[in-house]
C-alpha cells in the first residue's frame, strides 16, 4: 500500500481505518514510537495540523520547543490556522494567551516569532503527512519493512521458525488459515496470558486454560501440552494410523507432522490435517470463551476430519477419485498417492 497519507498520529485513532490502527499499534511507544517518528506534516493551509502538538516545522513539535508557552496557550489544541490571520496576500501571526506572559516568556515568543517569520500556510494546498523513509514521500509496506530490519532492537526469529513458515506457505488452504498458522508459530496469537503481558487481562482467575483449567494459557500448552488437547492429537494420530509423538514446541510439532507425508509431489497438502486441528482447537477455544459452549472431544475430532477434506479435495479439483470414506479411512493413503 503507498500513497499520501493523513491520519492523526497523536491522537485516538478511532476514526481511522483498522489497518492504520495496527499500524500505529505496532510502530506506537511500546515499540519505541518508530512510526509516529518517521511521519512528518507538510504545512498547507494549516487546517489539519495542530500547531503546538505536531511536527510541522523542524523535527520538534512547538509543544517540545516551548513548553512554559504552550502551558500558557488560550488554544493548545488549535490547528495552525486559529493562530494567524490574512490580510489580502499577507499572513499574520498572531497568539492569545491565557495569562500575562512574563518576561522569560516573552523571551521565548520572541524566539518563536523569529522561527515563523519567514513562514505561513499556503492558501491552495492541503496540509499533508510525508512519509520520511520514502524519497518520494509516500508510505509503502516495503519501506517501513526494510526500516524494520535495520533497526537494531529488530527480534531475530528462530532459523527454525524461519524454515517452518516457509513450509506453511506452501500449504493450499484458506489465506485465512494460513496467517493464523503464521500467528501460532510466531506466538502471537491472543492466548490469555498474551493478554495477560499486554495488561488487558489483569484478574488472576483468566490466566488459566479454557481446557483443563490447571495451567496458565500460553499458545504451547493450549495446542500442544494441554492434557485436553494432547487428546486430540492422539485421536488425530490414530485416525491417521501413526505412532503418537508428542513435541512441546509449535515449530517442532508442525515440521515432525510434515515428516508424516512421504510423497514430495504436493507439498501443498502436507500440512493440510495439522492446520485442520490447530485451526479447530483454537475456534473451539474461543467458542468455549466467548459463546459459552462445552467442550466435545468426538465433535472436534468429527470438525477435523470434515474440513481437512474439505481443504483435500478443494484443492484437488472435482477430478479426483477419492471421497469421503476414503479419507475417513485413511488420509495418508490419499495424500501420499497424489
Amino acid at each position: 500500500m503507498a500513497g499520501n497519507f493523513l491520519l492523526d498520529v497523536n491522537k485516538n485513532v478511532r476514526a481511522q481505518s483498522i489497518w492504520w490502527r495496527d499500524i500505529l499499534r505496532i510502530g506506537g511507544e511500546e515499540s519505541g514510537g518508530w512510526f509516529k517518528s518517521n511521519v512528518c506534516n507538510v504545512l498547507g493551509s494549516g487546517n489539519l495540523i495542530r500547531f503546538w502538538q505536531e511536527r510541522w516545522l523542524g523535527h520538534e513539535s512547538f509543544m517540545n520547543l516551548f513548553p512554559q508557552l504552550y502551558a500558557k496557550s488560550l488554544q493548545p489544541d488549535a490547528p495552525i490556522t486559529a493562530f494567524g490571520s490574512w490580510s489580502d496576500d499577507n499572513w499574520t501571526w498572531s497568539f492569545d494567551w491565557v495569562v500575562e506572559l512574563a518576561q522569560d516568556d516573552m523571551d521565548a515568543a520572541t524566539e518563536m516569532s523569529i522561527l515563523l517569520a519567514d513562514i505561513r500556510p499556503k492558501k491552495e494546498c492541503l496540509d499533508h503527512r510525508k512519509w520520511l523513509m520514502n524519497h518520494a514521500g509516500m508510505f509503502t509496506v516495503k519501506s517501513a519493512y526494510c526500516f524494520l530490519q535495520n533497526r537494531d532492537s529488530f527480534l531475530t526469529i528462530n532459523s527454525n521458525v524461519v524454515d517452518a513458515l516457509q513450509d506453511l506457505w506452501v500449504n493450499d488452504v484458506p489465506s485465512k488459515v494460513n496467517i493464523f498458522g503464521w500467528r501460532l508459530l510466531l506466538a502471537r496469537l491472543p492466548t490469555h496470558m498474551a493478554l495477560v503481558r499486554k495488561g488487558i487481562i489483569n484478574n488472576p482467575c483468566e490466566f488459566c486454560c479454557v481446557f483443563c483449567f490447571r495451567e496458565e494459557e500460553e499458545i504451547d500448552h493450549l495446542f500442544f501440552n494441554c492434557s485436553v488437547s494432547i487428546q486430540v492429537w492422539k485421536k488425530i494420530y490414530k485416525w491417521m494410523a501413526v505412532d503418537f509423538i508428542p513435541f512441546e514446541e509449535g515449530w517442532k510439532h508442525f515440521m515432525s507432522f510434515g515428516d508424516l507425508v512421504t510423497s514430495k509431489r504436493l507439498a501443498k497438502t502436507r500440512h493440510v490435517i495439522w492446520l485442520a486441528t490447530t485451526w479447530s482447537i483454537w475456534r473451539t477455544r474461543n467458542n468455549i470463551v466467548f459463546r459459552g459452549d462445552v467442550f466435545n472431544l468426538d465433535a472436534l475430532i468429527d470438525q477435523i476430519i470434515f474440513i481437512s477434506w474439505f481443504w483435500f479435495i478443494g484443492r484437488l479439483g472435482v477430478n479426483t477419485s477419492f471421497v469421503f470414506y476414503d479419507w475417513c479411512n485413511n488420509p495418508l493413503v490419499c495424500i501420499d498417492s497424489i
